[in-house]
């Protein structure tokens, strides 16, 4: 959930900044799109398995 609300505010900042007069003041200032946040871990994705046989 985390991921997603961080995602969706890097969306928000991302399309601000393109739009005039932002878009100008941004680069003046060195501001540039932020990256979203994506798993780098290979399986990450996938929750573990658990076994309650015992």
């Amino acid at each position: 959930m985390a991921r997603q609300d961080y995602n969706e505010a890097v969306n928000r900042y991302n399309a601000y900044i393109r739009r005039f007069p932002q878009v100008l003041t941004a680069k003046a200032i060195g501001k540039g799109p932020r990256p979203y946040f994506e798993l780098q871990t290979p399986g990450a994705a996938q929750a573990p398995k658990v076994d309650f046989s015992k």
